[in-house]
């Protein structure tokens, strides 16, 4: 809004300002000299900046629109952890203990099972056999 605002001000011939209040309004009609100086610093000064925010914001809304449509083309499941958390797996020695022996049942560690999990752990699951990332 303010740059705009400049930029219409500076390229219009007349200039509408009010001194103290709504009742004294006034057109100011610009000089030829002051009108032409106007005119060249809201074309050299102003449009490139205001050129300048029109271009990021575009770039900004445009990176902001294939974030959110790339973010919804993603199936949930994938974005979800399927398998118990490491935190559950700390506080509950039982399913830890539960965790522990179906894992030496499958010959590989739980996280193995879950992109999710595999992630957190840096994808290394090599050493169980795991050459699929």
């Amino acid at each position: 809004l303010g740059w705009a605002y400049v930029s219409k001000r500076l390229l219009s011939a007349k200039v509408y300002y009010e001194e103290t209040g709504w009742y004294d309004g006034q057109t100011f009609v610009k000089p030829p000299d002051i009108l032409a100086r106007d005119r060249l610093m809201g074309t050299y000064e102003v449009k490139p900046v205001l050129a300048k925010l029109r271009r990021s914001m575009g770039v900004g809304l445009a990176t902001l629109l294939l974030s959110v449509s790339g973010l919804t083309l993603v199936p949930s499941e994938e974005l979800a952890p399927t398998s118990r958390s490491s935190m559950q797996l700390m506080l509950d020695d039982t399913a830890a203990e539960r965790e522990a022996s179906e894992a030496l049942e499958r010959g590989r560690p739980a996280y193995c099972e879950d992109r999710y999990d595999r992630a957190k752990v840096g994808g290394i699951c090599s050493n169980w056999g795991d050459t699929s990332r």
